[in-house]
């Protein structure tokens, strides 16, 4: 046996024999987050990007860790390599739905959502703004948020208003995948949480709503060539200047989403593939 292949032996020897002496120091302990004011010395993981990340990011009292998608924040969630996971209150009642040990902490912050309009759909802007003033406090509108509260992770009461409109045609974009926020119901018809101011104005100005499933990127593309004139769905303010820099007009905000901290409370946590 050579010199390298008896010391490459020798290693691997003391190795076998010190790693349990740090694994067994390495337990995870439950240490509940009881004020989310003061974070010190936590690490906290964000999607990349999301609104949590852009929230999180002000904050000078934790360590974050972005990763590229919720999959992987809860990966390493189970594993120790983060305290808490946070993202918004929606999608974390979705977690905690699917998933087992995990507890959640809202709110940690706010934001407010909007609908995004090509620069084509000026005027409709204006006219969508004027009618904001009046849905914030319609009883519709507090109708929605009680049904936002009962919001499970699971099941949402989606009130599909019917379209009256008859005039001139809106092209919208949303991705049916931001369920409560947008979405498809049983009966194929687009619905959710940023849908329904659309529709009710849609209906007190006559406006005829055509809806396109779209993801992000294809949304803001076809924004700016003139194939959709709406955007919706978890499009917070945050994201205001990404919206300027494409040429893309904000509204004024139809409602507001929290933002959460999930956190394990027992060694081995377990996450549906369902979600």
């Amino acid at each position: 046996m050579g010199l390298n292949k008896i010391k490459n032996a020798l290693f691997l020897l003391s190795f076998s024999l010190i790693y349990p002496l740090f694994s067994s120091c390495t337990k995870w302990e439950y240490r509940p987050i009881t004020n989310t004011e003061n974070l010190e010395g936590r690490t906290i993981g964000v999607p990349l990007a999301w609104d949590a990340d852009y929230i999180i990011s002000e904050r000078k009292d934790v360590n974050i860790i972005r990763y590229n998608s919720c999959a992987d924040g809860f990966l390493a969630l189970r594993h120790n390599k983060i305290d808490a996971f946070a993202v918004d209150c929606e999608n974390a009642k979705l977690f905690l739905a699917t998933g087992s040990g995990l507890k959640l902490i809202c709110p940690v912050g706010k934001s407010n959502i909007a609908i995004w309009f090509s620069r084509q759909s000026s005027q409709c802007l204006k006219e969508f703004n004027e009618f904001l003033k009046k849905y914030r406090k319609s009883e519709e509108f507090s109708d929605l948020q009680r049904r936002k509260a009962l919001f499970d992770g699971l099941t949402f009461d989606s009130d599909d208003i019917v379209l009256t409109g008859k005039g001139k045609i809106l092209n919208v974009a949303f991705d049916e995948q931001n369920f409560p926020r947008t979405h498809y119901d049983d009966n194929g018809n687009a619905v959710g949480i940023d849908l329904e101011a659309l529709k009710y104005f849609a209906n007190e100005y006559n406006y005829k709503l055509v809806f396109h499933n779209s993801v992000y990127e294809s949304s803001i593309i076809g924004m700016r060539t003139g194939k959709y004139d709406i955007m919706t769905g978890y499009l917070c303010d945050l994201y205001e200047t990404d919206a300027k820099d494409n040429g893309i007009l904000f509204s004024d905000a139809i409602d507001e989403i929290e933002l959460a901290l999930i956190e394990k409370t027992q060694e081995k946590i377990e996450i549906s593939v369902d979600y």
